[in-house]
């Protein structure tokens, strides 16, 4: 998914939510998002401060104290600042209060200490899932001060452009959040490549991945099941759709889109008056929606599942 846009878009479009059983319930609502490059919310995840890190990874690995050599941090310049770039456009900031705003703090792992960075850095490695050359973010933003981002997306790219992971960072209303580290291991056609052909698979437009289901986001749902991801970026659209199939089939779909606005003072001013408080809007609408499952009695299931531990087979004993 090469893109060559500014390093901030923004995407006006709309939220489609459609359950297919018990009771069949849907809903649209409309909003806008944003897609930035990751290194304005962190300056260590800069497409220059990624390519140094890329380096020193790759001498690293050549020393016999490679490990060790990988834990040094990367020093940065104090003058590139998160902010630089975006003091043009009045009304939206990064990392600091606005009308419209966008912050490190609200992604990643909420333990003290960890930087957005390290988070990333950290799941990456875990997925050895080789250093992309530039990392782009998918995500609401805060309006007002007030931040609730159900799912947003991670867009880890090779220096040509191409997608080699996204990460699917998941939260639900009661403060549990999960990232889902999406590569071409999950294709649907992965079981027919080698192991050679995955590690140089790119992610394209329109390409089905799908992940085991660990994390529970409505209590509506059990934790059992699978998610298929589908992805469409352009310099004009961004669309991500998600599929949940319980042990039954298809239950649940679900999907943002935007067109991408003209991104300029005036224009984010309308957008925040057509489109008041919108991340205290898609909290209330998620309560609203829930109670109206409810009154169709459809399975109340918790908010705390864990997944069922896979059963040992006859020859492991138990």
């Amino acid at each position: 998914m090469p893109l060559t846009e500014p390093e901030c878009s923004c995407f006006v479009g709309e939220v489609r939510h459609r359950r297919l059983k018990p009771s069949e319930h849907q809903f649209a609502y409309r909003g806008f998002f944003f897609r930035l490059d990751a290194g304005l919310l962190d300056p260590a995840l800069r497409p220059q401060a990624l390519r140094l890190r890329q380096a020193a990874d790759a001498e690293a690995c050549s020393t016999t104290e490679g490990e060790k050599a990988l834990s040094v941090p990367i020093k940065h310049d104090p003058s590139d600042s998160p902010e630089l770039g975006l003091r043009w456009l009045r009304l939206f900031a990064v990392n600091r209060p606005a009308l419209i705003s966008m912050h490190a703090k609200d992604h990643g792992d909420p333990q003290e200490g960890q930087s957005l960075s390290q988070w990333l850095f950290g799941l990456l490695s875990e997925h050895q899932v080789a250093l992309p050359s530039r990392i782009r973010l998918i995500a609401y933003p805060r309006v007002f001060g007030y931040q609730f981002k159900p799912v947003s997306f991670w867009l880890c790219e090779d220096h040509e452009g191409h997608c080699i992971a996204i990460i699917a960072e998941v939260r639900n209303t009661f403060s549990g959040r999960h990232a889902y580290v999406l590569t071409a291991s999950q294709l649907e056609k992965a079981k027919t490549l080698t192991m050679a052909d995955l590690t140089q698979a790119r992610l394209s437009n329109g390409q089905t991945l799908s992940t085991k289901k660990c994390f529970t986001v409505s209590p509506f749902c059990t934790i059992s099941g699978s998610y298929r991801f589908r992805f469409y970026n352009s310099e004009a659209r961004s669309l991500s759709r998600i599929e949940y199939y319980d042990d039954k089939g298809l239950l649940l779909i679900t999907s943002m889109c935007g067109e991408r606005l003209n991104l300029q003072t005036s224009s984010l001013l309308a957008l925040a008056l057509d489109i008041p408080w919108q991340s205290l809007l898609v909290s209330f609408r998620i309560h609203w929606q829930a109670l109206r499952l409810w009154l169709k009695k459809v399975p109340f299931y918790g908010a705390q599942q864990t997944p069922t531990p896979p059963q040992s087979s006859p020859s492991q004993g138990t």
